[in-house]
Formats: structure tokens, C-alpha cells, sequence
């Protein structure tokens, strides 16, 4: 039951956090699942947090292009005069009242001297970021040591607490197989192992269910070292192999990180491999232009029209 100062969007007496709820589901005659499916949706929107991927949830990867919407959303409705609260972060109900504490002076620190994008992490593999370390270190085994998943007798990973929070559970496709895919570091090695990558095409359905990975990734243990407290890094990974060796690694950094960082043909590849993945893939002329391009952005003066070529 919702009461009349909740149902108005207003806080009571006793500054309780809340928005204005909606309705829309119930106009819809939605069903159980699809209402629940759509208060995530809009928790989704109204901020986003990690929920969805503690759930491992399809939504975790629209946040970022919910976020892009209501930005360019919000842009052109203050260019039409439209109005809105001032004390966004510091109001008594704003930002730092219903999501956390936070220091509004920090918003203007070292403004014009100091790019947060410089400090960007690039993802060099279309999973969860806790994998990636795990990922860097199995692929190094497997090349040095031309490794298949026959020669895998078991292997180990050890991992931080907040890594195995996110990606070492058992690993099962279940309902939604590739998200349970990109949030498995056991699969995530088995890929690295058999396959020699971890690209867009390994987390599609009918790779998932390959029973050769399968296999191999059931025979990844998981554990987890609490005295690491990093949040993607770093890894140790052990591998014994069927004729008696057993191979170490270990992975310091995240690839992608300024003390790991991935090189302009490993973004090249990735990109190559996104593009020609998509619902209207490049043609390898439009994918090499656009490569191009974009490494000569800095040169153009006009950004009209530039991206034409990838509608041709």
C-alpha cells in the first residue's frame, strides 16, 4: 500500500527518500514478470547500480546508452526553456541526499586542467571486467604452451572477493545464457583455452553450448584471495596439464589500464570485430574508414557529414 504522501511524490515528516510513482505497468495489464521487469527498467533509469549485474540482468548493458538518451533529452528540453532544479547535487532532496555523500566542490576541482577520460579503462573483451585479468592470463598459457582442452587436466584461478562477487559462480547458461557467459570467469578461461579469444562470437548461444567448453570449464576451480582488495585485478591462474606440467601466470593489471594497456591493433581488432557483429554490419571499406577516420579526428574541422560513409 502506497500512502497519500508517497502516492504525491512527496517525502514525509520523516525526509524518506522517493520519487513520484508510476502507473504505467498496471495501465498496460502487464504480468507478474513484466511488471517486475519494468520497475528494474526504471530503477535502471533513474540512476543505475550494480544490481544488474549482481542479477546478471540484459538491462546492465543499456544503462550506459539510458544514461546518453536522457542526457541529449535533457540538453534539448533546457534549449527549449524548459526549467529544473538548480541544487541538483547539494538540495535537500538531490544527488548526494538520496544516493550518497559527496562533495559538490569536488565537481570543480582542477576543472579545465584535469580529464577524467584520461583515466578510461578500455575493455578489451566483451565481458565483465572482473574476468579480464583471468582471460589475459589463459590466453598466455594456451599460446605459449599450445594448449587445447585436451591437454587440460584442471585448472585453478584465484581471484579478489569483489571479482568472485561478480564472476565466480559455478557456471551455468541457464535462461540467458549469454549473460551468464560474460559473467563467468570459468567460462571466460575455457574460451581463452580452446578458443584463443574472447570475442563477440564467443558469447553466442550456440558457442555457450558447445560441450567442449562446457567441459572444460567445469574443470576451472575458483577461489578467492581476501587479502586482495582490488575490485578487476589482479589473478593468479594454474593449469595442469594431462601430461604431468603445471603452468603458472600471473596478471597484475587489468588490460586496458594505464599500467596495462591495450594497443592501438588490439582496439582496431575489437572494433573490427564489434562493427562487422552488428544488427547492419560494416563492409571491411566502411569498417577500414572508419577507422581511419577516427584516428584523424583531431585534424577535422567539420564534423558534418563525416560518418556518412557508414549509411552507403
Amino acid at each position: 500500500r502506497v500512502s497519500a504522501n508517497r502516492r504525491s511524490g512527496v517525502a514525509s515528516g520523516n525526509q524518506t527518500q522517493r520519487f513520484h510513482i508510476a502507473a504505467a505497468a498496471k495501465l498496460l495489464r502487464l504480468d507478474e514478470q513484466a511488471t517486475t521487469n519494468a520497475l528494474g527498467l526504471a530503477f535502471s533509469q533513474a540512476s543505475g547500480s550494480q544490481q544488474a549485474l549482481v542479477e546478471k540482468s540484459v538491462v546492465k548493458r543499456m544503462l550506459s546508452g539510458m544514461a546518453a538518451r536522457a542526457g541529449v533529452f535533457s540538453a534539448l528540453a533546457a534549449q527549449q526553456g524548459i526549467s529544473a532544479p538548480k541544487e541538483i547535487f547539494e538540495g535537500k532532496f538531490g544527488f548526494y541526499t538520496l544516493y550518497g555523500k559527496g562533495d559538490p566542490r569536488a565537481l570543480l576541482a582542477d576543472l579545465g586542467e584535469r580529464y577524467e577520460n584520461a583515466t578510461t579503462v578500455t575493455k578489451k573483451f566483451p565481458s565483465c571486467t572482473a574476468n579480464h585479468v583471468a582471460i589475459e592470463a589463459a590466453l598466455t598459457l594456451a599460446n605459449e604452451h599450445n594448449l587445447r582442452a585436451e591437454n587440460v587436466l584442471r585448472a585453478s584461478v584465484v581471484i579478489s572477493p569483489f571479482m568472485h562477487a561478480l564472476v565466480g559462480a559455478p557456471f551455468d547458461a541457464g535462461d540467458n545464457p549469454q549473460v551468464a557467459a560474460q559473467f563467468s570467469v570459468q567460462y571466460s578461461i575455457a574460451c581463452a583455452i580452446e578458443r584463443r579469444m574472447l570475442g563477440i562470437a564467443e558469447i553466442q548461444n550456440e558457442v555457450i553450448a558447445d560441450p567442449c567448453l562446457n567441459s572444460l570449464a567445469r574443470k576451472v576451480s575458483v577461489s578467492v584471495n581476501d587479502n586482495w582488495g582490488g575490485k578487476f585485478a589482479p589473478c593468479d591462474l594454474q593449469i595442469e596439464t594431462t601430461d604431468g606440467r603445471r603452468l603458472s601466470h600471473h596478471v597484475e593489471y587489468t588490460p586496458g589500464t594505464p599500467h596495462n594497456p591495450v594497443s592501438l591493433d588490439d582496439l582496431k581488432a575489437k572494433f573490427r570485430d564489434c562493427v562487422a557483429s552488428g544488427i547492419h554490419p560494416m563492409s571491411t571499406a566502411q569498417c577500414e574508414t572508419a577507422i581511419e577516420t577516427v584516428l584523424a579526428i583531431d585534424e577535422i574541422d567539420n564534423m558534418k557529414g563525416v560518418f556518412d560513409f557508414a549509411t552507403r
